[in-house]
Order: C-alpha cells, then structure tokens, then sequence
C-alpha cells in the first residue's frame, strides 16, 4: 500500500470538490480550475498532518485504534500556534483601543479616535 494517494482511494475528487467551491461562491464571481486543485492539495496536505499527529496520540496512549480524541487533540495541538496568534492580535486591538481612549482623557495630549472601531 502506497503512502500517497491514488486515483482509485482519493476521497477527495476535484470535480466534486470544484462543485462544492461553486457554491460556495457568490454568483458573479467563479472558480477557477487552478484554485480548486490548490485547495485539494492543502486539504490533502492537512489531512496527512493531523492524521500522523492522531496516531501518534493513540500510540502515546498504548491503544491500536485511533480514536475521535485522537484526532481532536491532533487537530488542538497543530492548530494551537495559530489560534494563539489570532488571540494575541485580538487582545493587542483591545489594548490599543484602551490606550487610546486613555491618552484622550488627557488634557495634554491632542489626540482623536473613533469610538467604532
């Protein structure tokens, strides 16, 4: 058995999927054939990551099968950098925001901001 997906064992089928792409596209626009393969192969790609991180999960936890909280501790602990990052920008936003509307509390500086942002 092969390591890289064939024709005949590849879940993931580039017409179907460029079908999927289509509607999830608004109307006036469409998808083009190069951005849909693009998209199978970073989903192939993502799968064979969080698929090596689940088995090697199960094989930490001594069992044979890979389990569901195999595949969501993979999913936590590859994920994890980004979602800490988007966090972190958020927080800096917030703060940003803070300081702002503190620096404009001040008599001494000139300082403006918007109160929707």
């Amino acid at each position: 058995m092969s390591d890289e997906p064939t024709d005949e064992n590849d879940p993931i089928k580039e017409s179907p999927l460029h079908d999927l792409l289509r509607a999830y596209t608004p109307e006036e626009m469409q998808v083009g054939g190069d951005s849909s393969a693009y998209v199978k192969l970073q989903l192939e790609n993502t799968i064979e990551v969080v698929w090596q991180e689940a088995v090697k999960n199960a094989k930490d936890r001594d069992r044979k099968t890979v389990e569901e909280q195999d595949v969501r501790a993979a999913y936590n602990e590859i994920f994890y950098p980004y979602t800490l990052l988007e966090e972190a920008a958020t927080k800096m936003g917030e703060y940003q925001l803070e300081l702002q509307r503190t620096a404009n509390k001040s008599p001494v500086l000139e300082t403006e901001i918007e109160e929707d942002e």
